[in-house]
């Protein structure tokens, strides 16, 4: 149990919300992004330790897509849209098997925008600041005129801007630089996260500069 919540809690910062649950949809952990969609009560919500959809029908779906997934029925449909009333977009959710009588509910919410991670583009890519920024932009889905409006600076510059990008990623057009940093490590922010390793893998005591340790008994994932 404690190297799955290890695991747990490395995911615990993505942008996608990831639920273990057992056959009878009890919940065994959540993540913070999960525990907001829950928390919200518009598509998905745990009463006493169950997960359930707002409706009678959704909940039956879910529960049929995590026994077949528990199953490893792999020809089932593993995925299902969840509509809302505070969303023109519904709620994308996705079962897969984790282990014996173990699932996972992966939820992607597309209206969420999450903002990449400038440090992971500028390592990857040796973007600046500033390009980095602009990249970052893009990525959320803004177009070359909104994002240099957001920057401040001139339409000419932002396709400077681009065009420089486009070099140090050995892309040419705007929708291949998309699809490779869309598929980088970039959208996946990790910022802030506390990890509590198993005792083989922990740094030696003297590198560690925060002596505060995470409860092991909480249920949720940071």
């Amino acid at each position: 149990m404690v190297a799955q919540n290890t695991i747990l809690d490395l995911v615990g910062s993505l942008p996608m919300g990831v639920i273990l649950v057992t056959d009878n949809r009890q919940v065994i952990s959540l993540n913070r992004r999960a525990r907001e969609v829950t928390e919200k009560a518009d598509s998905l919500q745990i009463r006493n330790n169950v997960l359930s959809g707002m409706l009678s029908s959704q909940t039956c779906r879910l529960e049929r897509l995590i026994a077949d997934a528990i199953r490893g029925e792999s020809g089932a449909p593993n995925s299902m849209a969840l509509f809302r009333n505070t969303s023109d977009w519904p709620l994308w959710v996705m079962v897969v098997p984790v282990e014996s009588h173990c699932a996972a509910v992966l939820i992607s919410d597309p209206e969420r925008k999450c903002l990449p991670n400038s440090q992971v583009l500028s390592g990857l890519f040796g973007l600046t600041p500033t390009e980095c920024r602009l990249a970052s932009l893009l990525m959320r889905g803004e177009s070359l005129l909104e994002a240099a409006r957001e920057l401040n600076i001139t339409p000419y510059t932002a396709r400077a801007h681009l065009k420089v990008i486009f070099q140090k990623t050995g892309t040419n057009r705007q929708n291949h630089l998309m699809y490779l940093l869309l598929s980088s490590p970039a959208p996946v922010s990790l910022d802030g996260l506390e990890v509590d390793l198993p005792q083989g893998l922990k740094s030696p005591p003297a590198l560690h500069k925060n002596g505060n340790k995470r409860n092991k008994s909480a249920s949720a994932f940071e």
